[in-house]
């Protein structure tokens, strides 16, 4: 068997033994890129800036310390009525357990680059882990689908 036969045959048994692991699509096919996967818990609601839900306001997690800004899952970016789902492997499927600070930021997010452009919406009032009074504690099970962040510009 060539080498490629080899490495494609690896792959479906690789695969195959993914498929009893009660893993979904895409945290087998993470779990074969990646290692480890992560039990992820949904976690969704609303933003309102002023008292009006905001569009387009991205939600940046941090270590629960404000020290370090967590990657991954990346950041989420409200959509109509203010709404925003947390991703970590597939749409809106959520967070791992854990603690987290919360920061707000008013500006575009650019996916080609993972960076955010232009004026703050939101005057940098929310933009620093260190100073951010919203924090979120995420328990495996438990999902939180009716959150609500009250922000203002004044």
């Amino acid at each position: 068997m060539s080498i490629l036969g080899k490495l494609c045959a690896g792959l479906v048994v690789t695969i195959l033994a993914g498929c009893s692991s009660g893993l979904s699509d895409s945290e087998r096919l993470n779990k074969i890129m990646h290692g480890d996967v992560k039990v992820v818990t949904p976690v969704s609601g609303n933003v309102l800036v002023n008292g009006t839900p905001e569009e387009k306001i991205a939600i940046l997690l941090h270590s629960a310390d404000g020290s370090q800004r967590i990657g991954s899952p990346r950041p989420v970016v409200t959509g109509k009525g203010g709404h925003f789902e947390f991703t970590t492997y597939s749409a809106g499927d959520g967070l791992p357990a854990g603690e987290y600070k919360l920061t707000f930021l008013g500006k575009v997010y650019r996916k080609s680059t993972g960076s955010f452009v232009g004026t703050d919406l939101l005057k940098d009032r929310y933009s620093d882990p260190r100073k951010s009074r919203f924090t979120l504690k995420v328990v495996e099970g438990e999902p939180q689908k009716e959150l609500k962040f009250e922000l203002t510009t004044k």
